[in-house]
């Protein structure tokens, strides 16, 4: 669900490297590569399991797995390690077209219009008269390609057959005309895989597998069915709708996966794999120049076909994609600094309590690669956790906090608000929380209809009528569900670096009689704001690193801090510690 606020700002949350102007590699190789597996293996105390490969000219400076493929059976990730790759499989159904293009079987400029009948027969529909609206029948494979189709963004898992899923994508209407605005769609890119099976005239797998997969290197640990997996090879991701561990495919032990495929996501592979597409696609040996032109042109949005095409904080050029699925832990990220020579691939099969974002972990490797000061989480040290520590403490609101004993670790966990601010943000509670006059300014003339702080607060780009509109109907429910507005207080600090231009995001708590609300503001360098609220969610789970028998570290990779939580076994206590805030948790009895 999105909030009345969070269409403002499409910005991604926290990036606090501040990278130096150096353009040289930071340190020696050895340096480098030792410096992004400290960061690793800290983000590995923390819930981080995964595999990371990065190299610079040719060169693999790391390439490791970290932390659990398998929680149930206690499997390592190794770096062979098959995960799923989300959205990252795009580029392989971009560059299938684009192949296909290049044998003269299809063309980029065709319309669907073109391939609908056969697409409807290969999957048994039969549109009737007139079902097929001609603004569908214009969308270009180009418009597909790029997101620009004006395609609402249908999931094809979530329809019972093909059959259906092409019915709603015929019904449905447009978001945009084409080719006007950017609509990320993955209904465009399993449209695409279709037309991709179509034209060639064997299964879309198949194609890629036999003039894609096979002649780039990717023989064994890249695709859907056609490898001959080992259950052992793939990770296992964390569902939190059940709090097992699942497979990304039904893997019987008898036989090998089944899967929806698909050409917007679901591909399983390994970052070597994924580092020899990367080589290939130097070359002419999948695509030629002039299709590789095309594969990377950005169209709008900065996106191109299968990949983002961006500039870093150094004016050099950088190509990625990333996947996702933060109810199944599925993130992945594929990074090429193309004018740098260097390659950043993670694979992970944890959320981090649905943080994990790629965006915030590539920055810290570029900035561990180019220089910069990166937020490195405190280490664990070497004792051993007590399980003993685990049960139920209740905080001085009346909350509950849990310890868990999870997987030979300690993990910390909160329902109530109150519980949830104190583990992701220490100091949010504090009374001595300093109060900051301008947005003390801006808050009270919303609470009064005096909108003109507000607009002289707001980025000079921000649409400002929109901004009152859903911020006045936002402060209406608030002021209905928790009374009165009592106060806005700063409560955390957070850099980050977005197109270049570096940014403060700055966390506002504001009470109300009854409850609290998050709010971000984002600070360009002009000092002037975008306001984003931020959906405290139902329930936190954070794994606590030991620093000593008694004492325990959280942190939480969104807001890149955490408490310290110091237990007494003899008090039957816990003292959660922030910079200034210190909450003193008592055990409760034990429950049946």
């Amino acid at each position: 669900m999105h909030s009345p606020l969070r269409g403002i700002a499409a910005l991604l949350l926290g990036l606090l490297t501040l990278a130096s102007p150096a353009f040289a590699l930071a340190g020696s190789t050895n340096l480098v590569s030792t410096s992004i597996d400290d960061l690793f293996s800290r983000l590995t105390a923390y819930g981080f399991s995964g595999s990371v490969l990065v190299a610079r000219h040719g060169e693999v400076l790391l390439r490791k797995g970290y932390g659990l493929a398998d929680h149930k059976a206690g499997v390592p990730v190794e770096p062979d390690t098959a995960f799923d790759l989300g959205s990252i499989t795009k580029q392989f159904t971009a560059a299938a077209i684009l192949r296909l293009e290049m044998e003269g079987k299809l063309s980029t400029s065709d319309r669907l219009g073109t391939y609908l009948p056969a697409i409807a027969k290969h999957v048994g529909l039969a549109p009737a008269p007139g079902q097929v609206r001609e603004e569908v029948a214009g969308i270009t494979l180009h418009q597909l390609l790029s997101h620009t189709s004006g395609l609402d963004n249908l999931y094809l898992d979530q329809s019972p057959s093909w059959q259906e899923y092409l019915a709603k994508i015929l019904a449905q209407t447009l978001l945009a005309p084409p080719g006007q605005e950017f609509h990320y769609s993955n209904t465009g890119y399993d449209l695409l895989a279709m037309i991709v099976e179509v034209v060639s005239g064997v299964p879309y797998e198949r194609y890629l597998r036999e003039h894609l997969l096979l002649p780039a290197g990717l023989v064994a640990s890249t695709g859907f069915d056609l490898p001959a997996w080992r259950r052992e090879r793939i990770a296992r991701y964390q569902d939190w709708t059940t709090r097992e561990w699942p497979f990304p495919v039904e893997m019987p032990l008898d036989r090998p996966p089944r899967l929806r495929l698909s050409g917007s996501g679901g591909m399983l592979s390994t970052v070597d794999d994924l580092y020899r597409w990367h080589q290939a696609l130097l070359g002419d040996r999948i695509l030629s120049a002039a299709a590789r032109e095309k594969l990377y042109h950005p169209v709008l949005d900065s996106y191109a076909y299968g990949w983002r095409i961006g500039t870093t904080a150094r004016g050099t050029r950088v190509i990625s994609h990333g996947g996702f699925d933060t109810s199944l832990g599925v993130s992945a990220g594929f990074y090429r600094y193309v004018d740098d020579d260097v390659v950043v691939i993670v694979l992970a099969n944890t959320n981090m309590n649905r943080q994990l974002n790629m965006e915030i972990v590539s920055g810290w490797v570029e900035g561990l690669l180019f220089g910069g000061v990166v937020p490195m989480p405190p280490p664990a040290a070497a004792s051993s956790p007590l399980p003993s520590l685990a049960g139920h403490y209740t905080l001085p609101t009346g909350g509950d906090l849990e310890i868990l004993w999870r997987g030979g670790q300690l993990v910390a966990a909160a329902n109530a608000p109150e519980g949830i601010l104190l583990l992701a943000l220490p100091d949010a509670l504090a009374a001595e929380a300093p109060e900051d006059e301008r947005m003390t300014h801006i808050f009270r003339g919303i609470d009064k209809g005096d909108w003109e702080p507000l607009r002289a607060a707001l980025w000079a780009d921000a649409s400002f009528e929109g901004l009152k509109r859903r911020t006045a109907g936002w402060w209406e429910l608030q002021r209905k569900e928790l009374g009165s507005f009592v106060s806005v207080r700063p409560v955390h600090e957070v850099w980050r670096l977005a197109e270049g231009s570096s940014e403060l995001q700055v966390f506002l708590l504001l009470r109300f009689e009854r409850g609290l609300r998050l709010v971000r503001a984002i600070r360009n360098p002009a000092g002037r704001y975008l306001f984003n609220v931020e959906n405290v969610p139902e329930r936190i789970e954070l794994p606590l690193a030991p620093q000593a028998a008694d004492t325990y570290s959280a942190w939480s990779l969104r807001f890149q801090t955490g408490p310290r939580l110091v237990f007494d076994s003899t008090a039957g206590t816990v003292k959660i510690l922030g910079r200034r805030a210190v909450t003193v948790a008592k055990r409760a009895k034990e429950r049946n």
